[in-house]
């Protein structure tokens, strides 16, 4: 099984099924989707499902009424055996509210909002009990309200596949948007599915190559907006090519830098016969008219970027593929001259993977970035935030947008937050808020030119607007900071957590017995967390998540001295995030642990004028790594205290293992102030890490705007 929720209620896995090769093909089906989605419609990916015999709403979430928080897609659901479409049968039909498909649902952002009382959804609409014959099946919107039925007889085993609009998904994770697009629990799109992604390239991600018709001839399937596969036939220069991605063989950029230019005398090639693996050739080389050299569209631009050790280096740039059976997703990395893969899940996830190679690095290579437009150039982003001329600041927002903003605002900052910000940036927030309702409905260039008003309220990092020299990045910190204390204030905590409650605000971290807060251990470099670990992690994150347990595995941090970015003081971004570190009783000063400025995390007035210091001027260094670093310098922790202490900071101290224990847990919201200690280049540091990329390193990031806990 994949993922078990409930106690069992209901089980998923995402193994490959060879068998399902004849419905991806049938044209019917694909006419039908894209007829109802548009002409560029793909296949997500899929999944099987079994639901227990017999469960509850209360053990089964997906027995509530509810939309999906995707807004419109398909899903086509496949039976295993007969399902009796009455409920009183104990088959587990699903129920279905006629017409709810074209509901403009309030948020798509948590859990509270997606689901429905069955009285409302009665009154409102005609429900429809579907069930069917073994082989059958149905397909439908799951924006519509819809459920299972937990309670039954039976067990209940579906195949379900997944449908998008191919632009929908890349520009939502792009965003970084708390919306399930793809769902994370499905097997994603295969070699095998490549016959669905035959739509135009500039419109599909995950177009194979024109003339690509056999199984063998198709190269992987990929999902940044911005890839392509060009045909590069024998004797085919890369200027006649298009724009493929190219890799200078003399060395990696410098640490932290973004590595293009004109020297660059390589490309990455796929070739039937290294499937499912990418070469790198030099000019010239490439061998045979059924070759590929990896590119980008127009407007796009390729970028390989150093990752140092124990970072996460998957986001919505990241150029990505699905491999063959069993290897599932994974970037393209670039590590001593040779390519290789980083799995988005699994053990291995984050970690370069070459061919052949004993070991998995997990830092030090450079990872495949394709960025969009909005994102290509941050010098102009820059440029043109300052730019901001008086025709865009005259689209103003409407009046019910308006107000419903002055009206978020006012039911969350207090007078003295409006003092705060007033000394700081010397704007009165009733004048700050004027500015921004009459900006609202300009759009933001490097956020797909969303309106203002939206914009701000997304968890996109940083802004660049001419506004920021106002406050406008400050307010967002403040609105987030406050509707966080909110939501943490409604939750029903443990008492445990409870407990840990004034330390976690004041200080900005936690140090535990890691004993207490796991339930087994696979063996010595594998551990998974109880429910007492999420009770603490949902305080901290003010959120329902986590949902299933914590898995964490061993991960080696080598030291490389000061030019890791990471040694760089810096914030991870504007709102609260929360993390997971396990240091062995070993750990000490000399081994370059987490270094925090105590506190930080919270918006004190010496934080905000450190911060309007950095942020006000939309400078390119902060839109071009929105991790904003303490000063233009990136000065490790230990070399920063003097200007620490000046900005009325607290210097930056090590966060140790708790004496007596053999290992401690280390939670930390990583919206302060921080960094990794400095160390002997080349020594090694272990921890446990929490396993897999769809964490974020501790806690999934939520939008820090959503009015709910989820």
């Amino acid at each position: 099984m994949t993922s078990v929720a409930a106690n069992g209620a209901s089980m998923a896995t995402r193994v490959p099924l060879e068998a399902l090769a004849p419905l991806l093909a049938n044209t019917s089906v694909i006419a039908a989707v894209r007829a109802y989605l548009g002409p560029d419609a793909l296949l997500d990916g899929y999944k099987a499902v079994r639901l227990a015999p017999t469960a509850s709403e209360a053990e089964n979430i997906a027995g509530l009424w509810h939309n999906d928080r995707a807004g419109n897609r398909l899903k086509l659901f496949v039976r295993l055996h007969d399902v009796d479409p009455r409920p009183e049968a104990g088959g587990h039909p699903t129920l279905v509210a006629r017409g709810s498909h074209g509901l403009l649902q309030w948020s798509v952002e948590g859990y509270e909002h997606s689901r429905y009382h069955d009285a409302m959804v009665r009154s409102e609409f005609t429900v429809a009990a579907i069930g069917g014959g073994a082989g059958s099946g149905f397909i439908f919107d799951t924006n519509t309200i819809h459920r299972a039925v937990p309670e039954g007889r039976l067990g209940r085993t579906v195949i379900v596949l997944e449908f998008h609009a191919a632009a929908k998904c890349p520009v939502v994770q792009q965003l970084d948007l708390p919306i399930p697009c793809p769902s994370g629990d499905q097997r994603l799109l295969s070699l095998l599915e490549k016959q669905l992604a035959a739509t135009e390239p500039n419109l599909a991600p995950r177009a194979a190559a024109a003339g690509a018709d056999a199984e063998g001839d198709a190269p992987p399937s990929g999902g940044n907006a911005c890839t392509r596969w060009l045909a590069l036939p024998d004797g085919e220069t890369a200027a006649s090519a298009g724009s493929p991605v190219r890799v200078a063989r003399r060395g990696a950029a410098p640490l932290g830098e973004w590595a293009t230019g004109p020297s660059e005398d390589s490309l990455v090639v796929w070739t039937p016969a290294s499937s499912p693996e990418l070469s790198l050739l030099a000019l010239g080389e490439v061998p045979g008219t059924s070759a590929r050299a990896l590119g980008v569209a127009e407007g796009c631009r390729w970028a390989w970027r150093h990752y140092s050790f124990d970072v996460m280096p998957m986001d919505g740039n990241t150029a990505w593929f699905d491999g063959a059976a069993g290897q599932g997703r994974a970037g393209v990395c670039l590590l001593d001259g040779q390519l290789g893969r980083v799995p988005f899940d699994g053990e291995y996830a984050g970690g370069c993977v070459l061919p052949g190679a004993a070991a998995t690095a997990f830092g030090g290579f450079d990872m495949l970035l394709a960025l969009p437009p909005a994102a290509a150039d941050a010098a102009n982003a820059a440029a043109n935030a300052a730019a901001v001329g008086a025709a865009d600041a005259a689209i103003a927002a409407t009046a019910a947008d308006a107000a419903s903003f002055r009206a978020l605002v006012g039911a969350h900052l207090t007078a003295a937050d409006a003092a705060t910000l007033q000394s700081v940036t010397g704007v009165p927030l009733a004048a700050l808020l004027d500015a921004v309702v009459a900006a609202g409905a300009a759009p933001v260039d490097s956020l797909s030119r969303t309106p203002l008003l939206e914009a701000l309220l997304t968890p996109a990092r940083f802004l660049p607007h001419a506004l920021n020299a106002q406050g406008l990045h400050l307010l967002r910190v403040l609105l987030a900071e406050r509707m966080g204390d909110a939501r943490r204030a409604a939750q029903s905590s443990s008492a445990e957590a409870a407990a840990l409650r004034e330390a976690w605000v004041r200080d900005g971290y936690l140090r535990l017995d890691f004993a207490r807060y796991v339930s087994s251990a696979g063996d010595a470099t594998h551990f998974v967390g109880n429910e007492r670990l999420n009770e603490v992690l949902r305080m901290a994150s003010a959120s329902e998540l986590p949902q299933h347990a914590v898995r964490f595995v061993e991960r080696e941090v080598t030291h490389m001295g000061p030019a890791d970015p990471q040694c760089a003081l810096h914030l991870d971004t504007f709102h609260s995030v929360v993390k997971l570190w396990v240091y062995g009783a070993n750990v000490s000063v000399a081994h370059g642990p987490l270094h925090v400025v105590r506190g930080s995390h919270r918006s004190s007035a010496a934080k905000l004028a450190w911060l309007f210091s950095r942020t006000r001027a939309n400078s390119a260094a902060v839109i071009k790594e929105p991790s904003i670093r303490f000063d233009e310098r990136e000065s490790a922790g230990v070399h920063a205290a003097e200007a620490l202490e000046a900005a009325g900071l607290p210097h930056a101290t090590p966060v140790l293992p708790l004496p007596g224990v053999a290992r401690t847990l280390v939670v930390a919201d990583t919206s302060g102030l921080h960094c990794r200690g400095l160390a002997t280049p080349g020594l090694s540091r272990r921890a446990l890490r929490p396993m897999g990329a769809d964490n974020d390193g501790g806690v999934k990031r939520s939008n820090p705007f959503r009015r709910s806990s989820s």
